[in-house]
């Protein structure tokens, strides 16, 4: 990319990427920068099964096709608002192209479907069996994460990681985790065990009622 003020911004054609390239022309245009496209592709190193029980080369020229024409359908989008609009095709892991590129970058944006779907959510009271939470691991209810890390020692948290808002997705051992940024959490404190946030969940306060846990939305969530 050239040496000028640019807004890099992912182009998969999803949804979410093309709010992305909104979002990119709009901070462009307000700062009078150029706008760089991208889109990247992985070749995939063998092949599809064919019918006939051997195997089929996927074609470099079709996945390349595909790939362009998600550019085409952004740049389409981006242009007459504006701005300057450039684009390129590269081969490679599309996060790590995306990094790489960045360095040149005076803005990388993408559009992040883990944000899109679920973002700090309603979390009414929940009432949670006690044995419906694994000892040593946990439970997602709603929008709390029941965990008992030693027989008998329950902990809640509200789901949502505190780096984007958005809802952790699964329990693995005894760490909570967060696959759209890739953040983990102690099942034990709601401790960070792994970045990009730096704070940890928020702890949700829980009455016992037999062998139901009551749990409650945090009162600096409400």
């Amino acid at each position: 990319m050239a040496e000028d003020k640019v807004v890099l911004v992912g182009a998969d054609g999803s949804p979410e990427s093309l709010g992305a390239v909104d979002w990119a022309v709009a901070r462009a245009a307000r700062s009078g920068w150029r706008v760089h496209i991208l889109c990247a592709y992985s070749l995939p190193s063998f092949t599809t099964a064919s019918l006939d029980g051997g195997y089929a080369a996927l074609d470099d020229t079709a996945i390349r096709s595909g790939a362009q024409a998600v550019v085409d359908e952004a740049v389409t989008r981006a242009q007459g608002k504006g701005v300057t609009v450039t684009s390129s095709l590269e081969t490679g892991d599309p996060a790590g192209v995306l990094v790489d590129l960045s360095d040149e970058a005076t803005l990388a944006v993408v559009g992040l479907p883990g944000c899109s779907v679920e973002r700090s959510g309603d979390g009414g009271p929940q009432r949670v069996q006690k044995s419906d939470v694994p000892v040593g691991g946990g439970a997602l209810v709603g929008w709390y994460v029941v965990t008992q890390p030693t027989a008998g020692t329950f902990h809640a948290y509200y789901a949502a990681c505190p780096h984007a808002g958005v809802k952790v997705n699964r329990i693995e051992g005894q760490e909570i985790i967060c696959d759209s940024h890739g953040a983990r959490f102690s099942t034990d404190n709601g401790a960070v065990l792994k970045g990009p946030t730096k704070k940890s969940l928020t702890p949700a306060p829980f009455t016992t009622d037999g062998d139901v846990l009551v749990i409650t939305m945090p009162k600096e969530k409400q």
